[in-house]
């Protein structure tokens, strides 16, 4: 008897093991699904509109809820930026190494640019070219500390009309608001006499509710990795024709 009812709890524990790998899998399914719902919400869901809503509902009465809200405006953001998977910069470096007025710009494989030499006259490279969505906020990032705008900086200029974005990064970072001009080209400028030795720009745009300010390289959108797609796709079928 003790032996049988040793076997038979033995045979309910594989059971139960059995249905707890199964629940497992299921977790992770819905985790997954979990994750897409709210890259989606943050594509569909403007933080301004989350911003009201907590301050209607009196969200923000202590330092526990600010802190709920900075989290979930920082993932709305990144869920515009890119449904799926988490994508926060959105200036892409098509930049190449070249020599202007004296300095030498290297593209590095990261897409950072290291600058050498002396400027003989005003020395600009342009960085990339991205329209961003009209009334968002946005932040520049990645002059080296110490900049100016009579020594080096990163900025902005609508390439409609040549208008700027307002300000400068100078290594601190320029926030701004997108308007309706359309694509913006970025720069990094050394102005003339200024000597630099490996000073290393790390150019970045991202969502101004984005907090975390540290250096990513571009990752591919979902429109760019389609296209590639589809440009292989058609290559491969004309090779086969």
């Amino acid at each position: 008897m003790a032996e049988y009812h040793s076997k038979f709890k033995g045979a309910e524990i594989d059971e139960l093991l059995d249905q707890a790998a199964e629940n497992r899998d299921g977790i992770a399914v819905i985790k997954q699904d979990i994750e897409k719902i709210n890259s989606s919400l943050g594509d569909k869901v403007s933080t301004a509109e989350l911003q009201a809503h907590c301050d209607s509902a009196g969200l923000h009465t202590d330092a526990e809820s600010q802190e709920r809200w900075n989290t979930a405006a920082e993932r709305a953001a990144i869920g515009r930026t890119a449904l799926g998977y988490t994508r926060k910069k959105l200036l892409k470096n098509t930049a190449v190494t070249t020599t202007k007025q004296g300095i030498t710009f290297t593209v590095n494989d990261d897409g950072s640019v290291t600058a050498d030499g002396t400027a003989t006259a005003s020395a600009t490279l342009d960085i990339g070219k991205i329209t961003l969505e009209t009334g968002k906020s946005f932040v520049l990032s990645g002059c080296p500390e110490g900049g100016a705008t009579d020594t080096y900086s990163m900025f902005g200029l609508y390439t409609a009309n040549w208008i700027g974005l307002g300000g400068y990064d100078t290594g601190e970072g320029l926030m701004f608001t997108a308007s309706s001009y359309g694509e913006i080209v970025f720069r990094i400028n050394i102005k003339k006499d200024v000597t630099v030795s490996g000073l290393t720009f790390y150019p970045m745009v991202r969502y101004a509710e984005i907090s975390d300010e540290t250096y990513e390289q571009y990752k591919l959108s979902i429109e760019e990795r389609l296209s590639a797609l589809e440009a292989a796709s058609a290559s491969t079928t004309e090779g086969g024709e």
